[in-house]
């Protein structure tokens, strides 16, 4: 933060420099009595007399003598301050009285040695733009072809340019809670990170501009396909999502989106928006995602959800984590751009149901005589079941390992060539036609200081 000196300094600068011999050499429009009460007379102060601050026309040279002296034998001032636009000049000699200031000798002029060439601009090609975030020609390509929204690719280019994140993660659980799958892998001998709220209630809260960033750092810091592969695997809220909170939340499969209005919605709708984000970079760069849901949550019918399954192959998976070692049932759904992912589909051993009855997870109370409508309440095994078993994440680690190089590629849509089409870019974003306003890109453009709309 400036000083209140160096405003007065820069007010100086940007302000015209007259000497303080006579009335003719005050600012036209301005004088003694005008800057007696002017606000701004410290200004004119510094700027007319620097000495002791004064503005008294009758002061010229900044220091007055003895009383019994007169003008005529004061000695001629060392610094006088001469007319000109914006600078003070202090040469070190006043020059002789009758000397005109167009007489004195001006002040040589700086020459150029050499040559000096004129500086072109660099010629953006696909790919420059591609490394300049971090990506392949081909990812790059992908990413236009999804019809991304801009800012996507100017946060690539900021992380990149200014955290460079290494490629050295085999996986990253978001929303990891107690960080089973992450441990998995761990104790397997790779490594892993985990992002969840419970550790940093700014840095790792996903509708932050912080926390999505990290994601997205965390994203960018996972093994590529040629490096064998990184793998996210997503636990994303469910809380407004399924069927237990449709009456407050108005989702529905018609209506996924539910009463924007209402925060818990606002932030359920946050969330999963910036995830699909990220999913669509997962896709593009062939990187490994699952994302994990209860049986009844809708999260997969969100628009954004949709618009993933447009630009990738995915899969949907139905499993039981009770088969994995949940204390209770626990049906599951699974949504993954990975085909080994199938394999995680478990069928429910029905003899087992009395074991699991007795922990129950929800409590259907009896229907309303008068609607016939059924209140359904949480019970004392819900909170154990928001846990993954131990089971769970060492299954998702063995199939990991096994299928890491079985990717579908999808297709870059390279025409060879040497500059992007950003006619062709805009189209895309047009024909998907996806509202992008519930992720609040715009905060993460503030935040950055980036443009939204335009390439960095």
């Amino acid at each position: 933060m400036k000083s209140l000196s160096d405003g007065k300094n820069s007010m100086a600068s940007n302000t015209e420099s007259w000497s303080c011999g006579d009335e003719e050499s005050w600012p036209s429009g301005v004088e003694e009595s005008d800057c007696e009460d002017d606000f701004m007379k410290p200004h004119f102060t510094r700027v007319l007399c620097p000495a002791f601050g004064s503005a008294n026309p009758d002061i010229d040279d900044g220091y007055a003598g003895d009383k019994g002296q007169t003008a005529s034998d004061q000695q001629p001032p060392t610094k006088r301050l001469k007319k000109s636009k914006s600078t003070i000049i202090d040469d070190g000699y006043a020059g002789d009285k009758d000397q005109t200031a167009s007489d004195q000798e001006p002040p040589p002029k700086r020459r150029l040695r050499g040559k000096q060439s004129i500086p072109t601009p660099v010629r953006r090609t696909v790919d420059n733009f591609a490394s300049d975030r971090g990506l392949s020609r081909a990812s790059l390509l992908r990413l236009l072809h999804f019809g991304v929204p801009m800012i996507l690719l100017n946060v690539l280019f900021y992380i990149h340019q200014h955290h460079q994140p290494i490629q050295n993660l085999d996986c990253v659980e978001f929303y990891s809670g107690i960080g089973v799958i992450a441990e998995s892998f761990q104790e397997a001998g790779l490594r892993s990170r985990t992002f969840d709220i419970g550790a940093h209630r700014v840095q790792q809260d996903a509708t932050s501009p912080e926390g999505f960033l990290n994601q997205m750092y965390l994203a960018m810091s996972t093994k590529e396909l040629y490096q064998g592969g990184g793998i996210s695997h997503w636990a994303t809220v469910c809380s407004s999502w399924v069927f237990m909170s449709r009456d407050s939340t108005g989702r529905s499969s018609e209506r996924p989106e539910g009463y924007q209005s209402r925060p818990c919605v606002a932030i359920g709708n946050c969330q999963v928006s910036r995830m699909c984000l990220i999913l669509a970079f997962f896709a593009a760069t062939l990187r490994h995602w699952i994302l994990e849901q209860p049986a009844t949550s809708i999260m997969r019918e969100a628009t954004w959800m949709k618009w993933v399954r447009r630009i990738s192959p995915t899969f949907h998976i139905r499993t039981w984590l009770g088969m994995y070692g949940a204390a209770t049932m626990k049906p599951t759904q699974l949504e993954s751009g990975s085909a080994w992912s199938v394999r995680l589909h478990r069928q429910r051993d029905s003899t087992r149901d009395a074991e699991w009855a007795a922990v129950e997870g929800v409590h259907h109370e009896t229907p309303d005589s008068t609607s016939g409508r059924i209140r359904v309440t949480g019970h004392s095994g819900l909170k154990r079941s928001q846990e993954y078993p131990k089971g769970y994440g060492q299954e998702v680690l063995r199939q990991f390992a096994q299928g890491r190089a079985e990717l579908t590629e999808p297709p870059a849509d390279d025409d060879g060539s040497d500059s992007i089409d950003w006619d062709k870019f805009a189209s895309q974003r047009a024909f998907h036609n996806v509202d992008w306003r519930a992720a609040n890109l715009e905060d993460i453009a503030e935040f950055l200081s980036i443009p939204m709309e335009r390439p960095l």
